[in-house]
This record gives structure tokens, sequence and C-alpha cells, in this order.
């Protein structure tokens, strides 16, 4: 039987007043409303535990959601975390309607959730696909999109923002991070926080390499793909024709292909107009380089300078997961077809297992987790300084607990520095417990407090 069929007890007919608010039009809010609810697999749960005619009240949506998890640490979910997932995220997106009752006096009363015409359109192909991709992969897409945060409207956007990035360096690889910002029309911290956010969950290679730091200078050569099978890079239809023609031309004249060589092909008055020609120039040879027209040679030059390039993690969630949710929003029939035939009855007759599998994948960066393992490791450096007979560096605790030394280094100048004697000898600093156990010991045992020879304990 159909996890579906096997909820239907639960719901009840809509009667009373429905809210909803609606479904962002604009396709990048879209984007971003998605992802930003899809990438953890106990809010695409909530999605799909939610009727379409009808309305599933609060305690309710909370038992069948244990149910889903169970045996598994996310059945312990905090309810009041489950109720939130539809007031804050879903809600506010247009996915679930809230079910209000009028008690005595005019009063309102929530009874429960139910799916809006978007969510059954639009969220729950989403959130199956998300459980269908991480399950075929057996990665977690948190790690990758983030949260939606609410500081400001920059963070708000943090999965959109990963997401524009990844398909990017999808097509075209070996991107500075100027370069990224400038394509996408973000500022440079943001890129940079995604770009270190995207290469700790092993979607892209994030590393510091040697072209100029004001211009790019890779040389060129001539690749396989013939000339009439190059594709557009971006939207850049005249400038990709352009960039391919100047590129035959200095192959034919023996010339190297570089930037600054297709540069001054431009007619004059082209160069000075255009102010981002160098710019786009670069991004169409590394967009060509990676259609095999052009293959990339050797940096010319000099300073340091950070690029990003996809792996084939990253390229499995844009084939995978993005090209599809976008097709989805994009009202694709085909796209739509496969969801609704291949994806959303598979996912929905086994909802536990993908449920499951997702959530195992998950755990390990949810934030009740990190939560615990940061109390875990702070029992841990309190119990090794508390034992110890010496003060101890942080190089010698971050070997002992196996923790990197900065997050030691964070631990013990920030969450434990106030129960902590530090002590600096040349330069390196010494911590240890200004009240230890043995001193606590100690002072129990003495002879003042027990009346006894010190002698007859060995401790």
């Amino acid at each position: 039987m159909r996890e579906q069929e096997k909820r239907q007890y639960n719901q009840i007919e809509s009667s009373g007043r429905r809210v909803e608010q609606e479904f962002p039009k604009n396709g990048d809010e879209r984007l971003n409303a998605l992802l930003g609810s899809f990438n953890m697999p106990t809010k695409a749960v909530v999605q799909q535990l939610l009727p379409y005619n009808g309305y599933i009240s609060p305690d309710a949506l909370v038992r069948d959601f244990r149910e889903v998890f169970k045996g598994t640490e996310l059945a312990s979910f905090d309810s009041k975390s489950i109720i939130s997932y539809c007031f804050n995220t879903l809600c506010p997106i247009g996915l679930v309607a809230q079910e209000y009752t009028i008690e005595y006096f005019g009063k309102d009363k929530l009874v429960g959730f139910g799916l809006t015409e978007a969510g059954a359109k639009y969220g729950i192909p989403a959130a199956c696909l998300a459980l269908y991709f991480e399950n075929e992969r057996k990665q977690s897409l948190y790690p990758t999109f983030g949260a939606i945060h609410k500081k400001n409207s920059e963070e708000q956007r943090t999965p959109h923002t990963r997401a524009k990035i990844l398909w990017l360096l999808n097509e075209c690889p070996n991107l500075t991070e100027k370069e990224v910002a400038r394509e996408l029309g973000i500022n440079n911290s943001t890129v940079k926080n995604s770009l270190v956010a995207l290469k700790n969950a092993g979607v892209i290679d994030y590393k510091s390499i040697t072209p100029n730091t004001g211009k790019t200078q890779v040389t060129y050569t001539k690749g396989e793909l013939p000339e009439a099978e190059v594709k557009k890079v971006g939207s850049r239809v005249s400038l990709t024709q352009d960039v391919v023609r100047f590129c035959e031309e200095l192959i034919n004249d023996g010339k190297d292909i570089t930037q600054d060589a297709v540069f001054i092909k431009f007619p004059e008055e082209v160069r000075g107009k255009y102010k981002a020609l160098r710019r786009d120039i670069n991004i169409t040879l590394s967009g060509l380089a990676h259609q095999e027209f052009l293959q990339r040679g050797q940096f010319i030059g000099g300073k340091i300078q950070s690029h990003a390039q996809i792996t084939e993690k990253g390229k499995a969630i844009v084939s995978g997961f993005l090209t599809p949710l976008i097709g989805l929003l994009q009202e694709d029939n085909a796209t739509r077809h496969w969801l609704e035939r291949e994806i959303v009855p598979v996912v929905t007759r086994d909802l536990k297992a993908y449920a499951q599998n997702s959530g195992e994948l998950y755990y390990p960066h949810s934030p009740s987790f990190l939560r615990k393992q940061f109390q875990e490791n702070i029992g841990r450096l309190r119990e090794i300084l508390s034992v110890s007979s010496k003060p101890l560096t942080n190089v010698e605790l971050s070997e002992i607990i196996g923790i990197h030394q900065s997050t030691v280094r964070a631990y013990l100048n920030k969450t434990l520095a106030s129960e902590l004697q530090i002590e600096e000898r040349k330069g390196v600093c010494y911590y240890s417990m200004k009240t230890r156990r043995q001193d606590l010991l100690d002072s129990s045992l003495s002879p003042k407090a027990s009346g006894e020879s010190l002698e007859e304990y060995e401790i």
C-alpha cells in the first residue's frame, strides 16, 4: 500500500477559512524558494505529508513525520520545528495553505495545513526530485545549497546564489572570483563565501593559481570540436561567433590564442565602447575550452589569484537536479512528464525508505547534530584539561581529540575562556583549567577535610 494511502485517515476536508500566499512569479525567486525548501529531507517530507483537497492537523502532521523517520535520529525531531517548516518556509512562498475555523467571538483558530495549487504543481515534484537525487547519488543537497537566512536580502538568496555559481562554472570552468562576481552581478564577498561553501561541499575545486591578477592571461590551442559545432557561450551569440572567428585567424597565422590577442582583433570603436570586453572574451574562451573547440594551455604572468572549477560531484547536481528543477519551473512538458511518470510515483510509493536514506546523508550536516557535536567536543576538552598533569597547547589538544587546530583554538579562546588559565611561553599558549579535577580531589581528601593522614591515599 502506498504511503499516501496509509495517511488518508489524517486528511480532513476543507470547510473553514483558508489562508495562502501567492507563489513567486519571478523565475529566480521561484528557484530560490524551491532550493531553500527542499534541500533538507525534513522539509521535503513535510511537503509530501500534506493533502491537496483538505488539510491535516498539526498533531497528525507531527505523528506522520515521526512515523516516516521512525528508527532514525530525525524521528525525535522537535515538533515545533516541524510545524515551523509550514509557517516559516512553505506558507510564505505559497506552497502550503493554513486552514482556520472560526471559534466563539469570531476568533480564528488554526486547525491544519494543506497543499496549495502551486504546492501540488511545483512543490511535490520538486520535493520528490530532491529525495530521488540524494538517494541515487548518495549525496545530500544541504551542504551545497545551504539554508535561507533572515539577516539580509543577500543571504536570503543563498541557495539561488550557489545554484547560479554552479551553473556558470558548469558552462565556463576555471573562472576567477572576480569574473564570477561580475558575470552574475553579485558582490565579491558573497561570491567568496559561496565558493568556500561549495568547495567544502565538494562540488567545486577552489584554489590559488598564477594568472595575472588584473588580466587572466591563458594560452589556448585548437581543440577537437569543429567550428560548425560550436554552441554559444552563455547568452553571447555574436560575441561567441566573433571570438571563434578571431581564434581561427590566430591559428592560421601560427600565433598564440590569448585574451589580449583576441581583444586586439576587435575594431577600435568596439574596444572603446564595450567596457567589459576583456572580461567577456576571457569567459568566452573558457567556455570554448569547455566545449573542446579550444584546448587550455599555460598561464602567463604573475600574481596569485583564486580560480574555481566544477567537480564531477558538482556536474551531477547541475545535470541531475538543477536542470530538471529549472525545466519544471519553465513549464517544460518533457520534464514535467518525466517527473510525474518516473519520479513522483516511485518516491511517493516508498517515501519512508527514500526519506530515511536522505536523512542519514543530511543528519551529519544538520544544526541538531552540530549542536550535539559542539557540546561533546567542549565536554572532551574540559575532561582532558581537568585530568592533565600539565598545561597543553592547542596543537596537542587538536591531536588528542582529532579536531582541526583552528576549531580547537576557537573553543578555547571563546567558549572555555572564562574557565581556563592561559600561559604564553615563547609565543605559544598553554592551556589548563582554573580548577582541575585533581585539585578538587586533593582538597576533599586533605587531612583538614577528612581528619586522616594523606599518606594512606595514592591518587
